[in-house]
């Protein structure tokens, strides 16, 4: 296993990576949404840091990305999401009344999900790597 410099994230190379099945290899944001969710009840999901996930942090991962996320970029494929659409979701977010510390929490949540993708060699960029917030 080695690691990306630029993200933190551990990243398995090698020949394994071609046999991941063509279904597998571009899935869309909600369909990673579901694995995650469920990979997190199970106590499988890791965050960053290789710890679980507590009980807070999967609710408010679940209240995330099982609503806005999934609502608004669950069919974009998780290769193709970029840092303005994030944003865009963000401040559309923000625009409709939500609060800063709640828009800090999605933003987060976005970013653990592809933190998952990334381990399971699904995507090699974050769009929600140091995104924007709205002031």
């Amino acid at each position: 296993m080695t690691y990306d410099s630029y993200s933190g994230w551990s990243v398995t190379r090698g020949a394994e990576r071609d046999v991941v099945p063509a279904a597998r290899r571009d899935p869309s944001v909600g369909d990673m949404v579901d694995e995650f969710l469920l990979a997190i009840d199970e106590g499988f999901a890791r965050d960053r840091y290789g710890r679980t996930f507590t009980r807070d942090a999967a609710r408010e991962l679940h209240w995330s990305l099982d609503t806005y996320v999934r609502e608004h970029l669950g069919t974009i494929p998780m290769a193709h999401l970029r840092r303005d659409d994030v944003e865009g979701l963000v401040y559309d977010l923000s625009k409709a009344g939500i609060s800063r510390p709640r828009l800090r929490a999605l933003a987060s949540s976005v970013r653990a999900l592809y933190d998952y993708a990334a381990e399971k060699d699904l995507v090699r960029h974050n769009p929600a790597e140091r995104i924007a917030l709205p002031e």
